[in-house]
């Protein structure tokens, strides 16, 4: 019933077609731009954790962290903001392909080759990240996405920054 009530749910000039994804905190769907007739992913707060004030500021250091970030192997977010029903959303590319968790249980254990290709991406972008003073903190296969990006497959998106933390309010004996 949830995914249908949103299916016919716009925030903004975004039509929300179906679900993604799912996670603790939030849910992903595709969306459509109704000006651009372009397709999107949209991250929603669950409306049972909107009114949380620790799930609200991890939605929020989510956003700016991912922001900030520019290397090709991290999602691009594109938007931010809240519904006027009060919904919490931010706008990010959507990718076709499979998380490296999906995908290992589709397909069973990846060529060694492949891995490696695939782990240096996203080293490539976690390094970015640490030079920006930033700890993702969450680093798993859900969290790796090979996805198919102009043509070419096994593009790297690093995504969900929402456990990042700058290093100065790390506790560097824990690192």
């Amino acid at each position: 019933l949830r995914s249908e009530v949103y299916q016919a749910k716009r925030l903004g000039q975004y039509q929300l077609k179906k679900l993604i994804g799912s996670g603790g905190m939030g849910e992903v769907y595709l969306a459509e731009y109704q000006l651009m007739k372009r397709f999107w992913a949209i991250k929603v707060i669950r409306p049972e954790k909107a009114g949380d004030p620790k799930v609200l500021a991890r939605f929020e250091r989510e956003v700016q962290a991912t922001a900030r970030l520019s290397h090709w192997n991290t999602i691009d977010i594109f938007d931010y903001g809240r519904a006027d029903d009060g919904t919490f959303y931010y706008v990010m590319e959507y990718l076709p392909g499979m998380n490296l968790n999906e995908l290992v249980r589709k397909y069973g254990p990846l060529p060694a080759g492949r891995a490696i290709y695939l782990v240096r991406q996203a080293c490539d972008a976690l390094q970015e990240a640490h030079d920006l003073g930033l700890v993702h903190r969450d680093i798993k296969p859900a969290n790796i996405f090979a996805a198919s990006r102009g043509g070419v497959c096994d593009v790297v998106k690093l995504l969900d920054f929402g456990l990042a933390k700058p290093l100065t309010e790390l506790d560097t004996a824990h690192l």
